[in-house]
């Protein structure tokens, strides 16, 4: 049995704008975001000040507030983290957190629809999350690209082996439109008679059983 809980609005009361992805920038102020702030923590302030702008040690930490949650108000990038981050997951005492562990999952969830890379080892096809580049590349972005290599730096897949170089970002889309969690997981499931949702629910407590480790209510 699957519950899933959402304190949000309906997807009825939600703007047909919040699909199309050059809208992503007003997302973060619209009706479907909890506006949310936090404070960095102490020896991190004057660090993160000189690339944020922080005033009294708080930056903007908007949450989703609607059918989709946060995937509805994100830029879309599609960014696995980096390798060292799991591993050092799985070194803190989290077995199966490893890159290579969690690797399969994310491939079993991707649908990439660049041939150039839905074929290598970090990417496949046939799941329920579209990954592609923009339909249309801006003059900037391929000037932004080439001028790059043109640098010396390599061309990279930002999933893959090496990430660090230059290369035209693949986000979350499908066509020309937003493929948030909601369309990619939810919608194609809403008839399964183990699933229910329910929206505008706050919920106060996880309910886990110590032994097997798994939720079994709310």
């Amino acid at each position: 049995m699957w519950l899933v809980f959402w304190a949000t609005r309906s997807a009825k009361g939600t703007r047909k704008a919040i699909n199309f992805p050059v809208r992503a920038c007003t997302q973060t102020v619209g009706i479907e975001a909890w506006k949310l702030s936090r404070t960095i923590a102490t020896g991190q302030v004057s660090k993160l000040s000189k690339v944020t702008g922080l005033q009294n040690d708080r930056c903007s930490w908007p949450r989703g507030k609607v059918f989709g949650g946060s995937s509805m108000l994100n830029y879309m990038l599609y960014v696995h983290c980096n390798k060292r981050d799991y591993d050092g997951w799985e070194k803190l005492g989290n077995p199966g957190l490893s890159c290579e562990s969690v690797l399969p999952y994310f491939k079993k969830s991707e649908d990439n629809r660049n041939p150039s890379y839905s074929q290598t080892r970090h990417h496949s096809t046939g799941g329920y999350l579209t990954v592609q580049e923009a339909p249309q590349h801006t003059p900037p972005a391929t000037a932004f690209a080439e001028g790059g290599q043109g640098m010396g730096y390599e061309a990279r897949d930002i999933n893959g082996k090496y990430q660090t170089g230059f290369m035209i970002a693949r986000g979350t889309i499908r066509g020309s439109s937003r493929c948030s969690t909601a369309k990619a997981f939810l919608r194609p499931a809403k008839s399964r008679q183990n699933l229910h949702v329910a929206l505008e629910a706050h919920l106060t407590k996880i309910l886990i059983d110590m032994l097997s480790r798994r939720a079994y209510g709310v």
